[in-house]
This record gives structure tokens, sequence and C-alpha cells, in this order.
């Protein structure tokens, strides 16, 4: 764990035996034991977040970077297409056929009109 041999831990063990008694040794054991277990499962999660944030920042930042891009090549295919746009306007659209000519409707009596030409 921290660089240490088995001389060190029997004198842990050794010190604890005498601190606690033999009575409390195993239950202060178990319990340092369970300790050491929620931290590393703290730390591993904590670093587990840290690598989705880490994802998240880069695939924000590219994201971002195909949006500049985006809108970089939207804003010159509009400045292309207003630029061909008064030209495009200024020449008139060739016609393949003459225009029609109107002709004269012929007018058809109303229900007005003919109650006038009865009364007179």
């Amino acid at each position: 764990m921290f660089d240490t041999g088995l001389t060190e831990w029997a004198l842990v063990l050794l010190v604890g035996l005498l601190a606690l008694g033999p009575k409390h040794l195993p239950a202060a054991l178990q319990q340092l034991i369970h300790g050491i277990t929620s931290l590393r499962r703290f730390v591993m999660a904590m670093q587990a977040e840290i690598n989705r944030q880490y994802e998240l920042d880069e695939i924000t930042a590219h994201v971002s970077q195909k949006r500049q891009q985006l809108t970089q090549n939207l804003s010159n295919d509009m400045q292309r297409y207003l630029q061909n746009l008064p030209t495009q306007a200024a020449t008139p659209a060739p016609s393949s056929a003459p225009a029609p000519t109107p002709t004269p409707t012929p007018t058809t009596p109303t229900l007005g009109s003919a109650l006038a030409n009865e009364k007179s």
C-alpha cells in the first residue's frame, strides 16, 4: 500500500492491539477496512465523473467548431448568392412563345338587362 513491508504491518497491529486491546481490535480493523473501501469507491466515482466531464468538454468544443464552420460556409454561400442575384434579375428571361393577344369576349345578357329590355 504505502510501500510497507510485513514487519511494519506487524508493528502497527501490535501497537493497535496494545492501544485498543484484543477485544476491540477486530471491530476497529473492520471499520478501517470499511472506511478504506468507501474511500476507494469515492475516488473511483470522482475519477469517472472527471473523465465524463473531460469527454463532454471535448465533444462541446468539437460541436462548437463544427457550428462555426457551418455558419461560415452558410455566410459565404449567402454572399455568393446575393452577388449573383442582381445579375440574374437584370437579364430578362427569354420567352419561347409570343405573348397571346386578348380576344374579345361576347357579352352575355344578364337578368337585369333582360328585364330592362322587356320594359322598353
